[in-house]
């Protein structure tokens, strides 16, 4: 331990030296990868340029130390129980020894007593059998068995008992009785009252050896009491300048003491004359004469004391060897012996009293234990049912949440059926447009050339009018212009119809106003002949225009039949038209009522497109409520475990415990019959030292009474002998105060060259203060720079006080107040810096 305290100091002063000179305060904070992955040389330089880590480590190391001591302390205390436990064990082992050396004994006594009696025969077998050490039954069934065989023996014997002594006796066993349960009573509570004391002292014995651990550390001594060298050193030297003070006092004293001669004013001295110094001679030798004869005088009284103090020693060794060989008739005699007779055999009845309170300890130990049994499977069988309970629901939420899953699933399938069949329709809907587009321009077309057909008729005809119309109606309906010409076609067509049967009526019946104007008509064509003719000279020019006339008038019916073939084949054409006009139209009706049908669809899909998401959101949020309670129960069920395993532990604990406490009482129960023991020894011994010391107090009288008688002169030799006495106890005083101050001044050069090694290893006291604040510092709280640190993050391994981290979990502000991580209440743990 010396060589570690050392080792400490020398590493606590290196960092006191290397603090001195450094002055960052360092962050504990530091990741330990990227030391390990330097290596040893990173370490180093670490540690040269962080000191303070050394004195921190010293510290560590020594309170793993102080632990050890500990340890083994409590190791040495467990080994001596242990071994008075096994000394316990082998008294009970020859206790049980001779209590079967006994029923060995008393059932031969039984066979020898009645060997053919057959009353006797079960307590016999009874006896004969042999019991386990730990069953009390057996025991109680054979002291039963042997009570009776002793009253079958007595019964069997004839002889008449005295009463009045067997009354006399009871009434005797009964007082003894009443004496031992009283002193019993006694010695339970002074049993009581010494276990508390031993449990007091070993509490305060702990205490202390901790304590004084603790003090041995120089660390510790720094820590708590930075300036405790200082307070040494300067103690040390006030002791020294009061001793040295106290020097200069007492050597001033003596010289004060000194004889002064006075001698005449202007006198240099008086001279001493011969005769004077003769006298004085002659004085100090009768002086010297005077002591020899008193001394003489005194050297025969010592020798007659001695011889009287030598003969007064060997009548008291006669008298103790009396004591000694003293006759066994005369030891029985004496009260002391009967006294410790009645002892013992009250010991003996309390011995069978205790043993069986024992018994009956263990009996009702033995119920506790399958109480205790009893109770932890009953919670067992409980638990695990509610395990069972737990699993089964786990099971059923598992099945609920398979069977969402699989209408999710057929939810998207029906969904991205869906999808496809209005990606269908949309296309056949764009390629209907398609269709109605190109009819569009088709109908466009052939709106063109029947405008320009009715244009070519027009001027064919020289009809100005339906040419302008042809023209006007560029911009017109198709619709409009179709069932115009349809209206026209239709007027024409009765217009037509009309005529004929006019002109049928006029064939059949030729009237006088038919013939006026027939006759009109003819009238008409003479007079265009005769404008044809008017410019004629000759028949030849009238021919050449006849023949003129009359091809014009050909080519004018060939243009004219061409146009009516050609006004056929438009109507022909038009009639296709507004056949395919009307189809595509059907067409375009049924397409149209199709694609409302399918924006009705679209429409329907699209609210079950919502309404399956919103079945589907609701399903994911069952889903997640499932996970959630699937999660719960899986905490549930793993707390219940840990609940489980803690119960168990705290099954086993208990069990442990209980052990312990039948350990602990058979301990207690065998240190109650120990300490009985004692104590009947004690009261013996105090008896036996009372009889002595009444004995030597008469011893004392007699032999001072001869003395007396002896010497007459002896009170002033006892006045004499206590001022010698008196003398040797201030000698010894003196030379206690003597070592003291050696020791002290032993104290004050190691504490001078202690200083003297500080003020050589530190610059200055103000550094070294400096240093040890800085050290204190480390231990502090970063964050309130007030109290200790006593808790540590897990998490992030950042130490700080209690109260800091317990206001930050009250104010749910979890991160660390160095990092800003944050943390659970789980990674917040307690520090130990002992």
């Amino acid at each position: 331990m010396t060589t570690a305290l050392k080792r400490s100091i020398s590493a606590l002063d290196g960092a006191a030296d290397a603090g001195a000179a450094s002055s960052k305060r360092p962050h504990l904070h530091a990741p330990t990868h990227d030391a390990a992955a330097n290596g040893n040389g990173a370490a180093e330089d670490d540690e040269a340029d962080e000191p303070a880590y050394r004195g921190l480590d010293v510290y560590r190391k020594e309170a793993i130390y102080r632990h050890l001591l500990e340890a083994r302390r409590d190791l040495a205390r467990a080994e001596r129980r242990a071994s008075s436990l096994q000394a316990s064990w082998d008294d009970t082992q020859r206790s049980c020894e001779e209590w079967r050396s006994l029923w060995d004994t008393l059932l031969q006594d039984l066979q020898r007593l009645s060997p053919n009696d057959a009353d006797l025969s079960k307590e016999r077998s009874i006896l004969a059998s042999r019991a386990s050490g730990s069953s009390f039954g057996s025991i109680e069934q054979r002291c039963a068995a042997v009570r009776r065989a002793l009253h079958q023996v007595a019964s069997q014997g004839g002889a008449a008992l005295d009463q009045a002594s067997l009354h006399s006796r009871l009434s005797e066993l009964s007082s003894e009785s009443a004496t031992l349960r009283s002193q019993l009573t006694s010695v339970v509570s002074e049993r009581a009252r010494l276990s508390d004391d031993l449990e007091h002292l070993t509490a305060a014995l702990r205490k202390a050896e901790r304590r004084a651990d603790r003090l041995a550390s120089p660390t510790v001594r720094k820590t708590e009491r930075p300036k405790e060298e200082e307070e040494n050193a300067r103690e040390a030297a006030a002791e020294a300048e009061r001793q040295r003070v106290a020097a200069q006092e007492a050597k001033q004293a003596e010289e004060e003491r000194k004889p002064v001669q006075l001698l005449p004013n202007g006198v240099a001295g008086a001279a001493i004359t011969p005769a004077d110094l003769e006298a004085e001679r002659n004085a100090a030798a009768q002086e010297v004469s005077d002591a020899l004869a008193e001394a003489m005088l005194r050297l025969d009284e010592g020798d007659a004391l001695r011889a009287q103090l030598q003969a007064a020693r060997e009548e008291a060794e006669q008298l103790r060897r009396e004591i000694a060989c003293m006759p066994d008739e005369r030891m029985l005699e004496t009260p002391c012996y009967r006294e410790l007779h009645t002892h013992f055999m009250a010991a003996l009845e309390e011995m069978e009293r205790t043993k069986r309170v024992l018994e009956g300890v263990e009996e009702e130990n033995t119920e506790l234990r399958t109480q205790l049994i009893e109770k932890s499977t009953t919670a067992q069988e409980e638990v695990s049912g509610q395990l069972e309970e737990l699993r089964s629901a786990l099971k059923a939420h598992e099945a609920d949440v398979a069977r969402l899953r699989g209408q999710r699933d057929d939810l998207s399938a029906e969904l991205s059926e869906r999808r496809q069949r209005e990606n269908v329709k949309l296309t056949q809907v764009d390629e209907m447009k398609a269709l109605l587009n190109a009819r569009e321009d088709r109908i466009a077309t052939l709106r063109s050339e029947v405008r320009r057909a009715h244009m070519t008729l027009a001027a064919r005809s020289g009809d100005e009018a339906a040419l302008q119309r042809a023209r006007g109606a560029q911009g017109e309906d198709d619709v409009a212009l179709i069932e115009e010409l349809q209206s026209r076609l239709k007027a024409a067509e009765n217009e037509a119809a009309d005529l004929k049967r006019q002109l049928d009526a006029r064939s059949s019946s030729t009237t006088e106003a038919e013939l006026i104007a027939r006759a009109a008509s003819l009238q008409e064509q003479l007079d265009a002949l005769k404008a044809l003719l008017e410019g004629a000279s000759s028949g030849e020019d009238v021919q050449s225009r006849l023949q003129d006339y009359t091809q014009k008038v050909a080519t004018m019916r060939l243009e004219l039949d061409a146009a009516a073939e050609s006004t056929t084949a438009l109507c022909d054409e038009v009639d296709r038209l507004s056949a395919a006009y009307a189809d595509v139209e059907r067409l375009a009706n049924a397409k149209v009522l199709d694609v409302v049908h399918a924006e009705d669809k679209l429409l329907r899909l699209t609210t079950e497109k919502s309404k399956a998401d919103n079945k589907y959101f609701s399903a994911m949020r069952a889903k997640d409520a499932v996970d959630a309670e699937r999660k719960l129960a899986l905490r549930t069920a793993e707390r219940q475990g840990k609940a489980l395993e803690r119960a168990a532990d705290a099954e086993r604990l208990l069990i442990a415990q209980l052990a312990a406490g039948e350990r602990e009482g058979a301990l207690r129960r065998r240190a109650m019959d120990e300490q009985a023991a004692k104590l009947v020894e004690a009261e013996r011994d105090a008896k036996l030292i009372r009889i002595r010391e009444a004995e030597a107090l008469r011893a004392k009288t007699h032999a001072e009474a001869r003395l007396a008688a002896l010497f007459p002169q002896q009170s002033e030799e006892t006045r004499a002998l206590a001022r010698e006495r008196e003398a040797r106890v201030r000698l010894e005083k003196d030379l206690e105060k003597a070592k003291r101050d050696l020791e002290a001044s032993t104290a004050l050069a190691s504490a001078s060259a202690a200083g003297s090694a500080i003020k050589a290893r530190k610059t200055s006291t103000s550094d070294a203060d400096t240093q040890v604040d800085y050290l204190n510092s480390l231990l502090r709280c970063s964050a309130c720079k007030d109290r200790y640190r006593d808790r540590i993050i897990t998490k992030c391994l950042h130490t700080f006080c209690s109260s800091c981290i317990d206001a930050r979990i009250q104010t749910r502000q979890r991160k660390c107040p160095h990092c800003a991580s944050s943390f659970a209440t789980s990674d917040v743990q307690p520090l130990y810096l002992q």
